[in-house]
């Protein structure tokens, strides 16, 4: 609006100098043309100013807007299978359990873990169904024996932290029945997800419900070993 006033009250200015009618001073000619041009030059400006102002709105690029991540909030141990979906199942942090260290104990149980839970994956996966309830009573024994294999492998690193100390004869005894525990786990989720693609295809549980009996002798069992008060 002021630059559109000023402007135009230049050309009223020039205009009245340009006067050459003898009748009509030079002075009173640019008040005369003040008088008219100038309101017009002052609404002619404004309405410059509105335009180039919403063209300056268009143009101006957005500002990015920073959002801080939201911290997922730790997850520890196994809920029962059905409380979680599969991706979150096997996305969990594979870090140790305190009382582990870092070493064979620690490995030994990770495998196991992860073993359990591609079990509950499979599960979550399985069309609802009386197989399916039956893999989920599987899927909480397993979460059972699990738990003994974290005892367990808390207890070997007790009696033997260190490499050095692999020959400390409970430690041996306890290494032998992870190693039949993680093949125990292993087995049980190949043979579970061949369950599961059966169930998929043919919900009939009758039809295998042998093989689900199977796939329950598979599983570890380490809840019901015995030994010299090493499991009690």
């Amino acid at each position: 609006m002021g630059v559109g006033a000023t402007l135009f009250l230049v050309i009223a200015c020039v205009s009245g100098m340009a006067e050459d009618d003898p009748g009509i001073s030079k002075l009173a000619a640019m008040i005369g043309f003040s008088i008219v041009m100038v309101p017009f030059g002052t609404v002619l400006g404004t309405i410059a100013g509105g335009f180039a102002q919403v063209i300056a709105v268009a143009c101006r690029k957005p500002q990015p807007v920073m959002v801080r991540p939201m911290m997922a909030p730790a997850r520890t141990g196994l809920p029962p299978s059905g409380a979680f979906s599969p991706v979150s199942a096997l996305q969990m942090a594979p870090a140790s359990p305190a009382g582990l260290g870092g070493g064979e104990w620690s490995r030994r149980y990770l495998r196991c873990r992860t073993s359990v839970r591609k079990f509950h994956a499979i599960v979550d996966a399985t069309p609802p169904g009386p197989g399916r309830d039956w893999l989920m009573g599987i899927a909480a024994d397993l979460n059972g024996e699990l738990d003994e294999v974290l005892r367990l492998a808390r207890y070997a690193h007790v009696l033997a932290p260190g490499p050095g100390d692999g020959r400390e004869p409970t430690a041996m005894r306890i290494a032998g029945l992870l190693a039949d525990a993680e093949r125990g786990f292993a087995s049980t989720v190949s043979n579970a997800g061949r369950i599961a693609v059966d169930l998929t295809a043919n919900p009939d549980l009758h039809r295998i419900q042998a093989e689900l009996a199977v796939l329950v002798e598979q599983a570890p069992h380490l809840r019901g070993s015995k030994g010299p008060g090493l499991l009690t």
